[in-house]
């Protein structure tokens, strides 16, 4: 559910389910993907998942070499390369509920939609440092020259991280700046920074076009037309706003006199584990 792949989950969990088919003697298993909310991701971010799967279950006894040399025979990319390109953006001593951070794969989505100023998952953001966006950044742009075939995917995860960089905790930082009063890191947030991300999106929505029309019909693109676009417009509402709070035209912003209402761990990773769009982008009715 997003734009980046949860291999590393999902190969977790492959071992434990092929074993009990095997113990079991169930002669068939099915491996499926599904495509909700979007069908953001790549059709091809499951490739390590689709490799160890079937290796596990014809062989038993999984080798990385093995494994690297069927992606690099069969696919010509690296299958630890695919394997980093799950974005999971969060620590291992980063968990909620005492669940395995690994599947925390939609966070990139909702640092994405969750609305600068409004967003339900402002409280959430909070506890995430993000620490490792800027190597993600590197390993994607390293791997996008190393393989030339599958470019357009790591391009498509670096232009979305340089996006995510940027937001993470802008809502935070806006906040917290309104809050002190702080004008001068008001304005430099909403003169410098809301108009890099905006560029930054830009970038993203043009590669990530590019990948769509690669590999599917030009049907449902509208979807995301729609959303990121509205994301740019939302930004730059939140620009004037802020800037006619900076000039003293308008007093109060009414979205950051309201508190941040946190959600209670087992509620908050439920959301982080699966969210759709309409429950991101706000608290208001669409």
């Amino acid at each position: 559910n997003g734009w980046n792949p949860s291999n590393k989950f999902s190969i977790y969990l492959a071992k434990t389910q092929l074993d009990a088919c095997k113990k079991n003697g169930i002669k068939n298993a099915m491996l499926t993907a599904w495509s909700d909310d979007g069908a953001e991701a790549s059709i091809y971010s499951i490739l390590p998942t689709i490799i160890y799967y079937a290796e596990y279950a014809y062989n038993g006894n999984v080798k990385t070499k093995k494994l690297e040399a069927i992606s690099s025979s069969l696919y010509s990319v690296g299958y630890q390369a695919m394997l980093d390109s799950d974005l999971t953006l969060v620590e291992k001593d980063e968990i909620l509920a005492d669940y395995n951070y690994l599947n925390y794969s939609n966070m990139a989505k909702i640092i994405l939609y969750n609305d600068v100023l409004s967003g339900p998952f402002t409280g959430i953001l909070e506890r995430f440092k993000f620490k490792n966006i800027d190597n993600f950044i590197r390993k994607m742009r390293r791997y996008s020259k190393k393989y030339p075939s599958f470019s357009l995917y790591f391009n498509v995860l670096e232009n979305l991280s340089h996006c995510l960089k940027i937001k993470a905790h802008l809502s935070l930082r806006i906040r917290e700046a309104y809050k002190a009063n702080d004008l001068k890191v008001l304005n430099e947030i909403a003169n410098k920074e809301i108009p890099l991300l905006i560029k930054k999106l830009d970038k993203f929505i043009s590669s990530f076009f590019t990948q769509w029309m690669n590999e599917n019909k030009s049907n449902s693109f509208e979807v995301h037309a729609i959303r990121l676009g509205g994301l740019k417009e939302r930004l730059r509402s939140v620009q004037k706003l802020l800037n006619l709070f900076i000039s003293g035209e308008r007093e109060h912003i009414e979205e950051l006199e309201i508190e941040v209402v946190v959600m209670k761990d087992w509620d908050a990773l439920g959301q982080l584990l699966w969210c759709t769009y309409r429950k991101i982008n706000s608290v208001n009715v669409f």
